[in-house]
């Protein structure tokens, strides 16, 4: 009998080649919306969804039975990724609904409860850029991932990638928790420098910059950082997000921009975009 893990390993593993077969997929669809509830966990509903937007496969029907699935049930054991794949995959199929992703937070906010401190830097990255990618913006559900962020203590794999990322989520949902805000920068300041790279250093900037928390220390560890970084590490986007927000955020910091200025001259033509060019020439403006 075909069974709900079944149908998400094979669709995955179609959308991890970029493959779509649609008679394939067309096939597993209808198996999917024809399966009984009890023939699928969390994660099997997460793997299908995702590997649909993943592959590009259409199918209105498929999300809704899905949806049928997941509001069906009250797995106090969906991890936080799966949640982050289901609200994901809905998200970037354009389908928004509302009582899916309050059950969706609700599975969330259940996991922080019974010991969501141990939930991961990635876990709660990817939670978040669900939502705001969703514009799902539940109050309660923000409050308490930003409660796992102030006690983060910068073990379980922190790397300034998950900061940066939580950071600009936040900012996306307008929810904007100084408590998280601050210890974001404070760990962000101790991680090695090895691991950093100018999109995280840009998306960490531009959090503090929209949030106007000016954080002095923040942006001078993140400037001295920016500048000790190979060329290779940056492109138009990035060094025109970290111009911007030093920009916005009032800092004038002169060393900086001479360093980008020199990746600037360094970077292919074909790689700018309008938006980049008008984005650093605009930053360079204001801060000279």
């Amino acid at each position: 009998p075909v069974k709900g893990s079944g149908i998400a390993n094979v669709m995955n593993a179609y959308a991890k080649v970029g493959m779509l077969e649609e008679e394939l997929f067309r096939a597993l669809s209808r198996e999917a919306k024809q399966l009984p509830v009890k023939g699928f966990e969390g994660q099997h509903v997460a793997n299908i969804l995702n590997a649909a937007v993943k592959a590009g496969w259409e199918d209105e029907e498929l999300f809704e039975r899905m949806k049928g699935v997941l509001l069906s049930k009250s797995e106090s054991h969906m991890s936080p990724q799966a949640v982050a794949l289901i609200l994901n995959a809905y998200a970037r199929a354009g389908l928004h609904d509302n009582a899916l992703f309050a059950h969706m937070s609700k599975l969330v906010q259940r996991h922080v409860s019974e010991g969501g401190e141990s939930m991961s830097p990635q876990s709660v990255a990817n939670v978040l850029n669900a939502c705001a990618a969703g514009g799902f913006k539940d109050p309660e559900l923000m409050d308490r991932l930003c409660a796992v962020c102030a006690a983060m203590t910068g073990g379980d794999g922190l790397m300034l990638r998950h900061i940066g990322n939580i950071l600009n989520a936040l900012v996306r949902l307008g929810h904007v928790d100084l408590p998280a805000f601050r210890r974001m920068s404070s760990l962000a300041q101790s991680l090695p420098v090895a691991q950093a790279d100018a999109q995280s250093l840009s998306l960490i900037a531009n959090a503090f910059a929209k949030a106007e928390h000016k954080d002095t220390s923040l942006f001078s560890y993140l400037s001295a950082t920016a500048q000790s970084l190979d060329r290779s590490s940056f492109n138009p986007q990035s060094i025109a997000l970290l111009a911007n927000a030093f920009a916005k955020a009032g800092i004038r910091d002169h060393t900086l921009f001479k360093v980008l200025c020199e990746h600037v001259l360094t970077q292919r033509p074909d790689d700018f975009d309008e938006q980049s060019i008008a984005n650093i020439v605009n930053a360079f403006a204001r801060s000279f």
